[in-house]
């Protein structure tokens, strides 16, 4: 899991595209959102916390949507 900025409120931090870039690039999925937190200035979306796992784990090995697919 991995905290990721959708705004960089620090100067120089990268921002969510780039982090989710980097780590498909590195044979890594993202999975699931577990955390979500807003800016107080105006509500806006700031931060997520990301869950990746490695392309070849055993949730993504297996495509289908139900276990009657």
């Amino acid at each position: 899991m991995i905290e990721t900025s959708t705004i960089a409120t620090v100067k120089g931090g990268a921002e969510m595209r780039e982090v989710i870039a980097f780590l498909g690039d590195h044979g890594f999925a993202l999975v699931d959102i577990v955390g979500l937190r807003r800016r107080p200035l105006d509500d806006a979306t700031a931060q997520l916390d990301l869950l990746f796992v490695p392309d070849d784990s055993g949730p993504r090995a297996d495509r289908r949507w139900t276990a009657s697919a």
